[in-house]
């Protein structure tokens, strides 16, 4: 049970268990069986790849002053990690910087919004939450939220929260937040319950995020353990739900995202996480192979040809020229051969 500084309490034991329930493997990658062959399969994380266009450089000085602060807060801490190599001890080192930032408050918002989001999913869902144990804050917020949806016709579909979809083609998988309908909009719309303290730099990876979503093929059934078609959405406009959990109000605004524009970045993020596993490709060790060109173009039989291309092999000095050259003259021998 994890309590946060509002008396917040959220258990995990009193969520619902679903039969299929989505694991995750490799670099908590999803792990759901492909839809088409039904083989296993590990899916890139939408959340992922929003992160490629994302600027993460005052959030990362923002950690970094939180986790000095933890480990000046807890000495046992500091005593541990100067024992430990940065090399060597890499995953014992990033449990201290998490216990770190714990220390620090760091998840205290992290928590608050994860809390407030399973109080907002559960009315959602249809659940009577006047007598349900909350902080006065919590609860101020929740009707916000509420009250904000009703003045805007804006209704949300139950069966549709929390459904895991995924891109095909693009290898990708996401847990979609919600899907909203009202009498205003032409087709439904994505959704997404926010509770950080400002948008204001979260756009982009918001518009990413559920422009994947809403062009998703297939949504994973977790009772079943069966892939069903994906529901179609507004292409162009998402939504999101901004309900702040950290400041002096209380208070819910919704705010209309570009779609669009936001697909527009996920295939660009895409292109470039592409060029990024080419990296190793743009550069090797130079080699001055005018010596080993010399003996290819000296070769006077195929023996000769292999004996090169062991030699040059054996020190990692074969390159793709060479190749290209000891081709040439092989298909020359070849030629004398046969006159």
């Amino acid at each position: 049970m994890t309590q946060t500084d509002d008396n917040i309490f959220v258990s995990p034991e009193e969520r619902p268990k679903r039969r299929y329930a989505v694991k995750t493997g490799h670099a908590n990658r999803y792990d759901i069986p492909d839809p088409v062959t039904g083989k296993d399969r590990l899916w890139t994380r939408a959340t992922t790849l929003c992160k490629v266009l994302q600027d993460s450089y005052h959030l990362d000085m923002w950690e970094r002053r939180v986790i000095v602060k933890g480990m000046g807060l807890r000495h046992d801490l500091a005593m541990l990690a100067a024992n430990l190599d940065v090399t060597k001890d890499k995953e014992k080192l990033q449990d201290i910087a998490a216990k770190a930032k714990d220390t620090a408050g760091g998840n205290i918002g992290s928590n608050m919004g994860t809390a407030f989001h399973d109080y907002a999913q559960r009315m959602d869902s249809g659940e009577d939450m006047s007598k349900e144990r909350m902080s006065p804050r919590t609860r101020r917020t929740l009707e916000a939220y509420k009250r904000e949806m009703q003045d805007n016709d804006v209704e949300v579909l139950p069966d549709l929260m929390e459904r895991v979809v995924c891109v095909y083609d693009l290898g990708i998988c996401g847990r979609l937040d919600r899907v909203l309908t009202s009498k205003w909009w032409n087709a439904p719309r994505i959704g997404d319950v926010k509770s950080q303290k400002t948008l204001d730099f979260g756009y982009l990876s918001v518009a990413m995020q559920l422009a994947i979503y809403t062009r998703a093929d297939y949504m994973y059934n977790e009772d079943t353990g069966e892939w069903e078609a994906a529901p179609e959405t507004d292409l162009f406009k998402g939504m999101v739900m901004h309900t702040p959990i950290q400041g002096d109000q209380d208070f819910c605004e919704l705010h209309e995202i570009d779609l669009d524009k936001g697909w527009t970045c996920v295939k660009l993020a895409t292109t470039i996480r592409s060029w990024r596993k080419q990296g190793k490709e743009m550069g090797r060790r130079y080699v001055n192979d005018f010596a080993w060109r010399t003996r290819i173009l000296a070769a006077e039989s195929i023996d000769d040809l292999s004996a090169v291309w062991k030699d040059a092999n054996a020190v990692g000095e074969w390159t793709t020229s060479l190749e290209e050259l000891g081709m040439f003259k092989r298909e020359q021998l070849r030629e004398e051969m046969g006159r």
